[in-house]
């Protein structure tokens, strides 16, 4: 084995180590009291060039706020890591149904580092383009039958 596939195969088990001591950690702190304190939302999209060639900000969500607002009520009421985890599995699900996002990250964030019962969960959307052409064909199918 050469020195470049040892030093592969020893960063593949560093990962898998990492990926199972996260886990671990996760299993131990799962069932502590933990709130939510503050849901960020960052609208996320392409680089959008203005006019003098400076790369402008991602639009804004065209999502009304009241329908996130209400699918991420139920992360605000989670009292546990693990509720929490839950809850924001089911709302960013909820979301991703809504089929007006193409990409849905979530974080959950141990903000403010003073509070240790305290979260912040930030989301990252990326909606669709405004523009989406979608085809179909629509058959009928008659039958007739006599007697």
């Amino acid at each position: 084995m050469t020195a470049a596939e040892e030093q592969q195969q020893q960063q593949q088990q560093d990962t898998a180590t990492k990926g199972q001591s996260l886990q671990s950690l996760y299993l131990q702190v799962r069932d502590k009291p933990c709130k939510v304190a503050d849901i960020r939302i960052e609208p996320v999209g392409p680089d959008t060039v203005g006019p003098n060639g400076e790369t402008l900000p991602p639009r804004p969500l065209r999502l009304k706020e009241e329908i996130l607002d209400r699918e991420l009520e139920r992360v605000y009421q989670a009292e546990t890591l693990k509720e929490v985890h839950e809850a924001l599995e089911t709302s960013v699900e909820v979301l991703r149904q809504l089929e007006v996002f193409d990409d849905i990250t979530a974080l959950i964030d141990a903000q403010p580092m003073n509070e240790p019962d305290v979260c912040t969960v930030q989301l990252m959307l990326q909606e669709v383009g405004r523009y989406r052409f979608g085809g179909g064909t629509y058959t009928q199918v008659w039958c007739a039958f006599s007697a």
